[in-house]
């Protein structure tokens, strides 16, 4: 697998300018996405306008980054090389290590092509069995299945976002607070739902509801889930539960599975 190093930071204007001229013939399109690329930066006390490079965290900056990189994708392609990308984040697929290398080695030089280079670091060789990253996921083969799980390190920022939106002092109203948080865990338990992990949902859930009655009671230490039982959080306060979620998932997908026809003869 690899990652491409500062991508959104060291991405050239105008080749990306003309390589979404590829396909948008629109100028003025092209000069929104301009003025997007050039918009005034903060460093330190200065605002600074960038010389390349995407806003990461951008609308947009993925989408680019994909018209970008659409030329390894054909070259890829073309050369018979497995890999699954979004944005800067790829991984190659080979059953044999030289296999991987070959296809490593390739990336690289068109990478090259473009101005972009491999971030060291966070590209290496690694075997299925051994668990591999991707877009939050930990995919895993176990006897012959593929499992797929909430990498650790998603887990913890999910904790951390829920504690800010959570936090005491975040100066507005119960309702309001129920209301962000509910757009969070929709979103974030939606994504996550395909996950083999039910177990560690339902204790992210109950996390989450001793977070809400805190923030409900001002106080951690208490006894608010005697006025506040998971009834009332769920039903009438509509709290988002991430098992739910899944719950429902599984139940759809199994669904479709038994209606699917037979394929044996």
């Amino acid at each position: 697998m690899w990652i491409l190093r500062r991508f959104f930071d060291t991405l050239a204007h105008e080749p990306l300018i003309d390589a979404v001229a590829e396909k948008v013939a629109d100028g003025s399109v092209l000069g929104l996405i301009r003025l997007f690329l050039e918009a005034l930066i903060q460093e330190g006390y200065r605002l600074v306008r960038p010389k390349a490079g995407t806003p990461q965290g951008g609308v947009i900056s993925p989408l680019l980054a994909n018209i970008y990189l659409a030329k390894l994708d054909r070259v890829l392609e073309t050369e018979g090389v497995s890999f699954v990308r979004y944005a800067d984040d790829v991984r190659l697929l080979s059953r044999t290590s030289a296999g991987a290398r070959k296809g490593l080695k390739r990336t690289e030089e068109v990478l090259l092509e473009l101005g972009l280079r491999v971030n060291p670091n966070k590209t290496r060789l690694v075997s299925i069995h051994q668990g591999v990253d991707f877009l939050g996921y930990r995919l895993i083969a176990i006897k012959g299945h593929l499992n797929a799980y909430i990498n650790p390190k998603v887990l913890e920022r999910f904790r951390d976002e829920v504690r800010r939106i959570t936090r005491r002092t975040a100066g507005v109203s119960f309702p309001a607070m129920v209301d962000r948080l509910n757009k969070y865990l929709r979103g974030w338990g939606e994504y996550f739902k395909r996950a083999q992990v039910s177990g560690v949902l339902d204790r992210l859930d109950q996390w989450v509801a001793r977070r809400v009655r805190a923030y409900r009671a001002k106080r951690w230490r208490n006894t608010y889930w005697r006025r506040y039982p998971d009834q009332y959080l769920y039903g009438k306060l509509g709290l988002v539960r991430l098992y739910a979620l899944r719950r429902d998932f599984h139940r759809e997908f199994t669904a479709r599975q038994r209606r699917q026809p037979s394929c044996r003869a």
